[in-house]
């Protein structure tokens, strides 16, 4: 019997194209007949598909494309025209596949068991159009990753994501919903910045445990993109929010100068404690790039390279050492810091730095803070490594800088975070629409992915709840709302909270 990839369109008049779009079938029919004959332009397929009122920068890798539910309908033709013997639209149809395979899943006024359903007839789409894109894949392509990074999220179960397994539905609930792109936990606490104020959480109900509103709360107000240039005046404050043996704590910086506080509870109240570098003054040098806090430190990065060390519960200069200044080379605007184990990893111009004091370095792009773990007794690094569209996970001894194992690879990774289970460090991983977890130290999956999110995941953490690792993971707002979803998990289970 003959492929179907050498009829790509048949069947193509058994489909209610003018009931589904309307005054655009035609034109859709013309342009999809000459993608199919002679490789015409995709570009024309697409933007008859398009939802026109669901394309927005989702802050990530590139903008959220959003398909009207035709598109569902048209993959399996796409896929056998990709298949097709030559390289006809081979590279613009594959693209397109793989746009409307990852298109955005939410939408206004829709139920959650109307959104479930779109994602569950994509789904089915993929897995029938997947012995077409097998045989596209059989055939030389620039896009040829793409394509085989597409099959794996199938074959996986991670795409098109979007929607709850099938048990969890009209049971599972967000944990929280929050006007925050990042979290911070630690033991019984979760955090989220939000612009002028940082919450702390339960980890067990998510109750309020305390807040901290910042005075003059319009430094800290991210200022709206100009109507005539087009570009975003940054708040003149920012801020990082930390949990540690002490409780809660937040870091607040000057955007454009030197000045650090330390932010802790005194009583009922919050006390200010200003963390003053140590040395001569230099303010075009001095301004701060990176902080964070971990172990009982507050680690500061400035423009010139130099990292401060200071005790995360007074605000004094803790006396351990930093190491030289890191070199580099012009001031900084791009600096990442992590601490651990009594080091400190930085990523600089992404290059990631295993450890300051050592200098030691990695040749690989890195985007996302690291995160620290333990294997076996070695201290090792984990980060989120790659361009966009191709990113890895990889491991490094601390000690050696040696590269260890194979690199995870995961559907567009975003986040990392380290929990730990019967004595072994783990990698919990935000990546698309789901949470992946991982043995920190062998590399291998530990059970399937958690699904629930409808957008793409921003970040991870890990707390603890009676004992057991959680989960935490933070999507990006969806662009008619400001709040973010957070979702919790039982780390091993993989169980959502609240589900009820």
């Amino acid at each position: 019997m003959e492929p179907r990839w050498t009829q790509p369109l048949a069947g193509i008049d058994e489909v209610p194209w003018t009931e589904l779009l309307g005054d655009d079938a035609a034109p859709f029919l013309d342009a999809l007949g000459g993608l199919a004959a002679h490789g015409g332009n995709a570009d024309m397929v697409a933007d008859l598909l398009d939802d026109e009122d669901y394309s927005y920068p989702c802050g990530i890798e590139d903008e959220g494309f959003g398909y009207r539910d035709t598109a569902v309908r048209v993959l399996g033709f796409l896929a056998r025209i990709a298949a097709q013997p030559g390289d006809i639209a081979r590279e613009d149809t594959i693209e397109l596949i793989d746009r409307i395979a990852h298109g955005e899943v939410q939408r206004a006024g829709r139920s959650d068991a109307e959104m479930d359903s779109r994602v569950d007839a994509l789904r089915a789409a993929l897995v029938e159009a997947r012995p077409a894109l097998v045989e596209a894949a059989r055939h030389p392509s620039k896009l040829a990753p793409m394509l085989e990074r597409l099959l794996a999220g199938i074959d996986a179960g991670v795409v098109p994501g979007g929607a709850d397994e099938p048990r969890w539905r009209g049971v599972a609930r967000p944990f929280l919903r929050t006007a925050s792109l990042r979290l911070a936990a630690y033991g019984d606490l979760l955090a989220v910045n939000e612009e002028t104020r940082v919450v702390f959480h339960s980890a067990a109900d998510g109750t309020v445990v305390s807040t901290l509103a910042f005075p003059n709360p319009a430094r800290y107000e991210t200022v709206a993109v100009s109507p005539t240039t087009g570009e975003m005046r940054l708040p003149a404050r920012w801020s990082e929010a930390f949990v540690d043996d002490h409780g809660p704590g937040v870091l607040v910086a000057e955007r454009r100068g030197s000045r650090v506080w330390l932010w802790r509870p005194d009583g009922g109240d919050w006390r200010r404690i200003r963390l003053t570098r140590p040395g001569s003054l230099r303010p075009s040098a001095w301004r701060v790039r990176a902080m964070t806090a971990g172990d009982g430190e507050c680690v500061i990065g400035y423009g010139d390279g130099m990292i401060a060390r200071f005790d995360s519960r007074t605000g004094l200069p803790s006396g351990l050492p930093s190491g030289p200044p890191l070199a580099v080379g012009r001031a900084v605007d791009r600096l990442d810091l992590r601490v651990g184990g009594g080091r400190i990893a930085a990523v600089l111009w992404l290059e990631l730095i295993l450890d300051v004091t050592a200098g030691r370095r990695v040749e690989q792009q890195v985007w996302e803070p690291p995160v620290f773990y333990n294997a076996g007794g070695h201290a090792r690094i984990a980060a989120i490594t790659g361009v966009n569209g191709r990113r890895e996970i990889r491991r490094y001894d601390i000690a050696t800088g040696d590269e260890v194992g194979a690199p995870i690879v995961a559907e567009r990774p975003t986040a990392l975070c380290v929990y730990r289970w019967q004595g072994r460090d783990r990698l919990a991983v935000a990546a698309y629409r789901q949470v992946l977890r991982f043995d920190a130290e062998t590399g291998e999956p530990l059970g399937p992915p958690l699904h629930g999110h409808r957008a793409q995941l921003r970040d991870i953490a890990a707390g603890v709840v009676d004992g057991r690792p959680v989960l935490f993971s933070l999507d990006i707002p969806a662009p008619t709302e400001r709040a973010a979803t957070v979702r919790r998990w039982d780390a091993e289970t993989g169980e959502p909270f609240p589900a009820e």
